[in-house]
C-alpha cells in the first residue's frame, strides 16, 4: 500500500478504496491503519462482521476499544506473531514505551512500520522511557532498511535515525544525572532539574520540559541510579547517593 495516512487527516475516497482491498485481510488492515496510524474513522467505515481485528493487550490499563464496533471481536496480538499476505510475510514486534501495547511490523525485505515509536520528523513521546529505550535498541538490532512511520515522511536511512533517537535521550539523561551527582543526598523534583538543565529554554516551555524530565527520573530510578526520597500529591522527589549504580 503506497499511501500512508496522517492521523490528523480524514482519508479521501481514493485511499478508502485502497483500504477496501485489504478488508479481506482484516488483521493487516487493522495493524497498519489502527495500531500504527490510528485511522479509526477509516476502519469504522470498512469493518464488517467477517473482518478479523487483532490488537496487542495493554499491560497497565483497561484494554477496551470503543473505536471498534461492538459486533467485531478483537483478537489478541502476540509478540513475534506472523501473518502471511500475498507476496509478503509480516511479523509483529512488541515495542512498549510510547504505550504498553505498541507494536511495529517488519517484513523480510527490511521494511519496518514504526507507528509512533519512530517518527518521520521530530522525536516521539512516550509513557515509559525505560521501556521506550529498550524498544529502540530492539528495533536497531532488526537493522531495518526502510521505515514507514505513523507520522511524517518515509525514513530512507533508518539506522542513523534510530541512533539519533538513542543518542538524543542519552545525552539529555546524562545532563540530568549530573545535576544529582553535583547535589548528593538532597531531594529534587523534575522542575528543579529543569531550571538548571533547561535554563536556556523559554520559561513557558518549562512545564513540557518537566514532563520529559520526570520520565528520565523514573527511568534512572528503575536503573538504581536515583532513589525516591519522598512523594506528595503525585509529585516525587529524587535523590542521588554515591553508591548508586552508574
Amino acid at each position: 500500500m503506497d499511501d500512508l495516512i496522517e492521523a490528523s487527516e480524514a482519508p479521501g475516497d481514493s485511499i478508502l478504496e485502497d483500504l477496501r482491498q485489504f478488508t479481506g485481510l482484516g488483521y493487516l488492515c487493522y495493524s497498519i491503519c489502527v495500531r500504527l496510524l490510528h485511522v479509526v474513522f477509516a476502519i469504522k467505515a470498512l469493518l464488517n462482521a467477517d473482518c478479523q481485528v487483532y490488537k496487542f493487550k495493554r499491560s497497565d490499563d483497561s484494554d477496551l476499544c470503543p473505536e471498534i464496533p461492538s459486533h467485531i471481536k478483537v483478537q489478541p496480538l502476540e509478540d513475534s506473531q506472523e501473518f502471511a499476505v500475498d507476496g509478503a510475510k509480516v511479523r509483529i514486534v512488541h515495542t512498549p514505551g510510547h504505550t504498553t501495547d505498541h507494536v511495529v511490523l517488519t517484513t523480510d525485505d527490511g521494511t519496518l512500520f514504526s507507528g509512533d515509536c519512530i517518527l518521520g520528523e521530530g522525536t516521539a513521546v512516550f509513557e515509559d522511557l525505560f521501556d521506550y529505550m529498550r524498544s529502540l535498541d530492539k528495533i536497531l538490532k532488526i537493522q531495518p532498511q526502510r521505515i514507514y512511520p505513523g507520522h511524517g515522511n518515509v525514513i530512507e536511512e533508518p539506522l542513523g535515525k534510530i541512533e539519533y533517537y538513542i543518542q538524543h535521550r542519552n545525552q539529555r539523561e546524562q545532563q540530568i544525572l549530573q545535576f544529582f551527582v553535583e547535589r548528593p543526598l538532597q531531594p529534587w523534583e523534575a522542575m528543579d532539574v529543569v531550571k538548571v538543565v533547561y535554563k536556556e529554554t523559554p520559561e513557558q516551555l518549562w512545564p513540557a520540559a518537566a514532563y520529559n524530565v520526570d520520565h528520565h527520573l523514573s527511568k534512572l530510578h528503575k536503573e538504581g541510579k536515583l532513589q525516591v526520597a519522598s512523594e506528595k500529591d503525585d509529585t516525587k522527589l529524587y535523590s542521588y547517593q554515591a553508591n548508586s549504580a552508574l
